[in-house]
């Protein structure tokens, strides 16, 4: 099989969507399959729009000699006018990797209501999808109603597991591991932590400021708050420091508003950390509500807040703790759920079966 693959910047970007295309990658050309990555320039989604009237890319993409192209759906205020265009002059078929609906994910109404025009064009042209999670196909369906595809969840064994460690520190120190973005919610995490005691919690705060205005903002939060002694700003770490203050933590806090699945929680799951997560999109698909974690409804500082006080519990977290590592040991591996959309893909352009999907 030959497959091109669109994506913005580059496969090595440090996100959970860029590890998971990147993977797909590698499976197929473990497979023997040849894919050829066709890398856009990320910029403002207004400025992207314009890429569905560049004749270049329309001639780079219809020039490919491959027998499906698969497209990150995150890509799609470049392609959803441009796709239209391909149609007309190609039979190839068109498949959309969706890591989340965008939309979903967007705290700004307005932006929200323009991603969701957007996106779901762009869905309507995708003659085929792999989906990271059944939550993720669920919302690609309330646009494009009756998409079809395979769902292949992220795997585990790129995560080495943390061994047990008992912590005699009253503290309960919290985790905020992801990209400084709006839509992440660090914000709503800082409110929920202010309405504790100071002195029963601290907050590690690890990833890259990718919107520096946000991240001011915050900061100015902290210290209006008056949490400046409570909360560490990090920046983006290296594998080993990271997982060194993952093995420091008690509670991973994922405050998005939406996720499509949530990579960072079989992180925190193989490092037997309870999760409180968005109970929007795929986390539940890995969480169980008061099992490994809490889910509560994204924004919710104060769900966020009850769920810090019950975890400061420490026989509660212990046996969260135990939870989280077992539900991890039953997670998929990367080989079995990238072989599923493999499977998918050389169905779809007729040299295999169907695939039929369970859940874990």
């Amino acid at each position: 099989m030959r497959a091109g693959l669109v994506i913005y910047g580059d496969l090595d970007t440090p996100t959970g969507g860029y590890l998971y295309d990147g993977m797909l990658v590698r499976h197929l050309r473990s497979r023997g399959d040849e894919v050829e990555v066709i890398s856009l320039r990320p910029r403002s989604v207004g400025a992207a729009i314009a890429d569905n009237l560049d004749p270049r890319l329309l001639r780079r993409l219809l020039d490919l000699d491959v027998d499906v192209l698969l497209q990150d759906e995150l890509n799609h205020p470049s392609l959803c006018l441009l796709n239209e265009r391909f149609r007309r002059s190609s039979d190839i078929p068109i498949v959309a990797i969706v890591h989340h609906l965008a939309w979903l994910a967007e705290r700004s109404p307005p932006r929200a209501a323009r991603h969701r025009v957007l996106e779901q064009r762009y869905l309507r042209t995708a003659d085929g999808f792999v989906f990271n999670s059944w939550a993720t196909r669920a919302s690609v369906r309330e646009l494009a109603p009756g998409a079809e595809g395979a769902v292949a969840h992220p795997g585990k064994d790129h995560v080495v597991p943390v061994p047990p460690r008992e912590r005699d520190d009253e503290v309960l120190t919290i985790l905020y591991l992801g990209n400084i973005l709006p839509h992440k919610g660090l914000d709503v995490l800082v409110r929920a932590i202010a309405s504790l005691p100071r002195s029963s919690v601290r907050l590690e705060v690890v990833g890259s400021p990718l919107d520096p205005a946000y991240l001011l903002s915050v900061g100015n939060l902290v210290a209006s708050e008056g949490l400046g002694g409570s909360v560490r700003f990090h920046g983006r770490l290296g594998d080993r420091e990271r997982d060194e203050i993952m093995g420091s933590c008690d509670v991973l806090v994922l405050p998005s508003f939406h996720e499509g699945y949530g990579l960072v929680i079989v992180e925190a799951l193989a490092a037997g950390l309870p999760v409180i997560a968005p109970a929007s999109g795929g986390a539940r698909e890995i969480v169980s509500d008061g099992r490994e974690g809490f889910l509560v409804r994204g924004g919710d500082a104060e769900a966020i807040a009850a769920g810090l006080r019950a975890l400061s519990d420490r026989t509660v977290r212990s046996e969260m703790s135990s939870r989280a590592r077992r539900r991890f040991e039953r997670l998929p591996s990367w080989d079995a759920e990238m072989g599923r959309a493999r499977a998918y893909l050389l169905g779809l352009i007729g040299e295999g079966s169907s695939v039929i999907n369970q859940e874990f």
